[in-house]
């Protein structure tokens, strides 16, 4: 499964990433929301946090 994080604290997202990259998620990670919209369209993820 494929996971989009959004956070613009760099070091809450990479908490979020290694967490789930654990649980054996694939995470894309990015800090705004037009960085989101582009993420979104060429990952396509299950889901976004």
């Amino acid at each position: 499964m494929d996971i989009l994080i959004v956070e613009d604290e760099a070091e809450i997202a990479k908490l979020i990433q290694l967490t789930l990259e654990r649980e054996g998620f694939n995470c894309y990670c990015c800090s705004d929301g037009l960085g989101a919209l582009q993420a979104f369209r060429q990952q396509q993820p299950d889901v976004i946090i």
